[in-house]
């Protein structure tokens, strides 16, 4: 009954703001649930009314990140991460506090809960980078991939954070593997072109999930990244589908004029990953010969 009261002062608007001081005490409340609740619902008031978190519910939100149950922390860290990301002004004091729990706190689990709150914040989360930079050199798996996913939640720009990110391509972890280069993804900045090399290394990778960021990125990048290309043709003929359909596409991205090109019209693994009906009637006559002639070898279709 109590849980259900809570959650209804948020859909009251803002003559709930008048509440909060007694949802912060409710926030030490014995059950797990009720502690979640409460800092949910003030989550919403302070979203719904677009008002600032006052320095006292900084505080308790803080203290709630170290809490013993799994839910009231990640909690915490979703109220404090979302509002940091849209009021920039209480993003210094928020992230200050979390640094300090990173500095004392030796718990994974909170570390985690820290790391996905500033993963929230968005842009607001850059004062935290450097720290986080730090933290690519965790021990600990879980808390590298967390502190990976952070730094391209912030979409990093620093040509340092680029050079961290290309030395995790190499992490014995293959999710780190690839969360790091789903994060190089996220960064706009004219320093990614020095991320091209390892990423062309990494489309070889043994597992297909990281190969597929890998190749992804590199799309991105677009013409900058253009030293990709034999590298992206090689990976047209992955045995994963989901590699070939991404070197198409990064292909594409990199040279939208690529299906033009002698290197594309002589590339029969290109046109196998492809239905005959859908190649592009645009596409010239040899391109088109070609492929009627694959399509007699393989029964009308073009076998993944």
């Amino acid at each position: 009954m109590r849980e259900a009261s809570i959650y209804s002062l948020g859909q009251i608007g803002p003559a709930a703001i008048a509440t909060i001081p007694e949802l912060l005490k409710a926030m030490a409340d014995p059950e797990p649930k009720i502690r979640r609740a409460t800092i949910e619902t003030l989550g919403v008031l302070r979203m719904d009314t677009q008002t600032q978190l006052e320095d006292a519910e900084i505080k308790a939100l803080l203290q709630t990140i170290t809490d013993i149950n799994a839910t009231v922390r990640l909690a915490a860290a979703n109220v404090l991460g979302n509002l940091c990301s849209i009021d920039y002004s209480i993003g210094a004091k928020v992230i200050s506090g979390l640094l300090q729990i990173l500095a004392s706190d030796t718990n994974k689990e909170t570390k985690e809960t820290v790391l996905k709150a500033i993963s929230h914040m968005g842009s607001n989360g850059t004062p935290a980078l450097y720290t986080l930079l730090k933290m690519l050199k965790d021990n600990n798996a879980q808390i590298r991939e967390a502190t990976v996913w952070a730094i391209g939640k912030i979409g990093a720009t620093t040509a340092t954070a680029i050079l961290e990110l290309v030395a995790i391509l190499t992490d014995s972890n293959a999710c780190i593997r690839q969360t790091a280069a789903w994060a190089l993804s996220q960064i706009d900045s004219p320093d990614i072109v020095l991320a091209v090399p390892a990423l062309i290394h990494t489309c070889s990778d043994a597992l297909a999930d990281v190969r597929n960021a890998a190749i992804k990125t590199l799309g991105n990048i677009g013409s900058k990244a253009d030293l990709a290309i034999p590298a992206l043709k090689i990976a047209l003929a992955d045995a994963d589908t989901n590699v070939r359909h991404s070197a198409e596409k990064a292909l594409e991205q990199i040279d939208p004029t690529w299906v033009m090109c002698n290197y594309a019209k002589d590339n029969r693994t290109y046109l196998a990953t492809k239905p005959i009906y859908t190649l592009d009637s645009t596409l010239n006559s040899n391109y088109r010969i070609m492929a009627t002639e694959l399509k007699e070898v393989n029964g009308g279709y073009y076998e993944y």
